[in-house]
């Protein structure tokens, strides 16, 4: 009897050692968990911190200076229907004298010069039309007896009738290769007129264009001699017509004739 109460107790304590072994390596493995998770949270963190600072390192750049615009302002202007571009109307409260044409007015874009927008303003210099604008209306710069040059941007299509009519002091003209056409006296009686820059692309001059330009004597022309013939020139343009007029080519020509090329941006004859 007693000895089977012997072998009881020695099972007993044999389960109740295999229950604190079970136990032990429970815990060791929850500890064993806690310890990865531990470990993966702080590798989380660290990751998290170099990212938050990489971010603020790269926000605290300072940012390129950009290129100043400098173009002219308090110019008049008229919205289009369009209701995102507008239209020159007036010189406004600008004081220029030498008038830059901005791409963009309040946040409209500028794309053509309105009928008369500086008509007879006399203290006017010069003018830069720059490559938003598509069209230059009639009489647009009549009458601006003190403007000596005019540049007309790579946009402009179209130049009205008597858009430059008697701005007597104008010397030299650029205009575009994207003009098609130039309307019918707008340039005449600009009488200091000695050259002009005229572009490829213009397929009609109107009547009158160049008359009572008796200083004109040289003609850049953006295209070939068969290029030139194909343009639709009207009547009463001798003035230009009768100028020595040079044919554009980039590299020296082989063939004999009158040619031009630009150096530093200067229309120079080869």
């Amino acid at each position: 009897m007693k000895l089977k109460k012997l072998l009881m107790l020695a099972l007993a304590l044999l389960m109740c050692a295999t229950i604190v072994s079970c136990t032990k390596t429970k815990t060791n493995d929850s500890e064993e968990i806690t310890s990865e998770e531990t470990s993966a949270e702080e590798s989380t963190t660290e990751a998290t911190t170099t990212e938050e600072t990489t971010t603020d390192e790269s926000s605290t750049e300072k940012p390129q200076p950009e290129e100043p615009i400098v173009y002219s302002i308090g110019l008049a202007y008229e919205v289009n229907s369009d209701g995102s571009t507008c239209t020159i109307t007036g010189i406004g409260t600008c004081t220029d004298i030498d008038v830059k044409i901005p791409a963009t007015i309040d946040g409209y874009k500028v794309t053509s010069i309105g009928e008369q927008a500086f008509y007879w303003c006399s203290s006017l210099e010069s003018i830069t039309i720059g490559n938003s604008v598509t069209s230059i209306g009639d009489w647009a710069f009549a009458g601006c007896g003190s403007l000596t040059s005019i540049t007309i941007g790579n946009s402009v299509t179209s130049i009205g009738d008597y858009a430059f009519y008697h701005c007597s002091s104008l010397k030299s003209i650029t205009i575009g290769n994207s003009v098609t056409s130039i309307g019918d006296g707008a340039f005449s009686w600009c009488s200091s007129l000695e050259s002009i820059i005229i572009g490829n692309s213009v397929t009609s001059i109107g009547e009158g264009a160049f008359w009572g330009c008796s200083s004109q004597k040289t003609v850049y022309y953006g295209g070939t001699a068969e290029d030139w013939a194909k343009i639709s020139i009207g009547f009463d343009n001798e003035d230009l017509t009768d100028a020595t007029r040079y044919y554009y080519s980039k590299t020296q020509p082989t063939t004999t004739g009158h040619y031009w090329h630009y150096v530093e941006g200067v229309p120079t004859k080869w």
